[in-house]
């Protein structure tokens, strides 16, 4: 027998025994991880969402982009995104993080591993008019305005609370 009819029964098989829906889940699986792959998703970089007020992109275990990321959107091999600043803070034996009210917006290219930070919105906007990626630009912008009514009894300031020191960031 010659080998493309052996893996043709084969799938026949499969089909049968799973079923045909079954089959077509795992098929549309197997597609969405293979365009997902080749778009940058599996070049490491993965968003964790920590905790409500600290969420940041890692790759390898190594942090690449710190906290509190808001909103970011892939397009081509770049992740866009927004941030506020946060500080960890150590105050006894509580731990705990500290948001600053600035705005910050970056971009990070997959294939390099560079990443550029923006604290103006024009200036972000205009880098990304420069690199054609304005156009469809999804980022959540709103959530600017409402990270701290969601995040209510979060400390917000750049100052290090009276009594507490500036602590480490352990992902």
């Amino acid at each position: 027998m010659e080998m493309g009819h052996f893996f043709g029964f084969g799938i026949i098989m499969i089909i049968k025994k799973l079923g045909l829906s079954l089959t077509i889940l795992i098929a549309i699986y197997i597609t969405i991880s293979i365009v997902m792959s080749s778009i940058g998703v599996a070049k490491g970089y993965k968003y964790i969402d920590y905790r409500k007020d600290y969420a940041y992109i890692e790759r390898f275990g190594e942090l690449v982009i710190e906290g509190n990321v808001i909103s970011l959107q892939l397009q081509r091999e770049y992740i866009l995104g927004l941030r506020i600043p946060t500080l960890p803070i150590e105050c006894g034996s509580s731990n705990f993080f500290q948001m600053s009210e600035d705005r910050n917006y970056f971009i990070l290219n997959t294939l390099d591993g560079r990443v550029e930070k923006f604290t103006s919105k024009e200036t972000f906007h205009s880098e990304l008019k420069h690199r054609l990626l304005f156009h469809e630009l999804n980022l959540d912008y709103s959530k600017f305005d409402h990270i701290f009514e969601f995040l209510s009894g979060i400390p917000i300031g750049d100052e290090v609370p009276k009594g507490c020191s500036l602590g480490q960031i352990k992902i």
